[in-house]
């Protein structure tokens, strides 16, 4: 972040540069925490790396599923994490103290995009939502907080704080239907979607005739 020139790039190694000693204490400080779980994989499996998804197909960048991993209904990062929408527009405001975190943000979520919607297993199996695209929550937090920033009236900061509250609840609404497993570990579709609208519809009217 803050790289937003050819100068700002010389800058920064030679910031690095100037603290190898800090990171070979930071690498050293890693390796300690990690090493109990190389020892586990090294017991378990005979080598102290191991990958559980070492039989599921790679990456093909010849089709990318960017639509599904964006606004897919199964697993689509925009649906699950409708907040993170908002953010879209916070790109757009990113100026002043922002500005040095803009095209970092955007070069990260738009390369983190295309990947994970390569991958074969872009659905990442079960979870709430697409879990591998959790990630990319962070970087929305920028342009989020700049969209805020840049609403002035007291009006439109309401309605932006009304329609932030709603995305949550949403978010919230789909937690509780996955924990209350009346949708699937493994996604929804439309029709799963509709079915769980649909009950309440009914069981809100029959509230209702029976009060």
């Amino acid at each position: 972040y803050g790289v937003i020139s050819w100068q700002d790039i010389k800058k920064r190694l030679l910031l690095l540069l100037g603290h190898w000693r800090s990171y070979i204490w930071m690498g050293l400080a890693a390796f300690v925490v990690v090493s109990p779980q190389l020892l586990m994989w090294r017991y378990a499996t005979g080598h102290f790396i191991a990958s559980p998804y070492h039989n599921v197909p790679g990456v093909g960048f010849e089709s990318p599923r960017l639509f599904e991993l964006l606004l897919g209904v199964n697993r689509g990062f925009f649906i699950w994490f409708p907040i993170t929408f908002m953010a879209v527009g916070g790109f757009f405001f990113m100026q002043g103290a922002a500005t040095p975190f803009r095209a970092p943000v955007i070069v990260l979520f738009v390369s983190y995009a295309l990947f994970l919607s390569s991958f074969r297993l872009w659905q990442a199996a079960g979870g709430f939502g697409g879990r591998y695209a959790v990630d990319m929550v962070i970087l929305t937090a920028f342009p989020l907080a700049a969209l805020f920033n840049a609403t002035k009236p007291r009006w439109a900061q309401c309605v932006l704080g009304v329609i932030a509250a709603g995305c949550i609840l949403w978010s919230l609404f789909l937690m509780t239907l996955l924990y209350r497993r009346e949708i699937s570990f493994y996604g929804v579709d439309r029709a799963a979607i509709f079915d769980v609208f649909w009950w309440r519809k009914e069981a809100l009217l029959h509230w209702l005739q029976c009060r």
